[in-house]
């Protein structure tokens, strides 16, 4: 439903988001440029899938819908993955310190 839509919209943006993107590279300053980019490639496909709901086994991302009761998978509506996947692109591109980096999400 919309409302179910909406509050689970806010929850992954402000909660899910930051969670898993702090647990994703503790130091990203230990790595180099090219493993930043790699990281940024393979966890953007990650949350893709489990926005989509074509989710994969990925434990981390299982553990935590849990651990903030989000339904699994979440299977949403592309018009709000798109907006969503764009917030999490910018977090992550912020955390991973590739500002520059002029990838689009997969």
């Amino acid at each position: 439903t919309f409302y179910h839509d909406c509050c689970s919209i806010n929850v992954i943006a402000n909660t899910l988001f930051p969670q898993f993107i702090n647990e994703i590279v503790t130091k990203p300053t230990t790595l180099d440029f090219v493993q930043r980019q790699n990281v940024f490639k393979i966890e953007m496909g990650v949350m893709e899938q489990f926005l989509t709901g074509k989710f994969s086994s990925d434990r981390k991302l299982s553990e935590l819908s849990r651990r903030l009761q989000l339904p699994e998978p979440l299977d949403l509506p592309p018009i709000l993955v798109n907006a969503l996947l764009n917030k999490f692109k910018e977090l992550l591109k912020e955390r991973l310190s590739l500002q520059n980096f002029d990838q689009t999400a997969p």
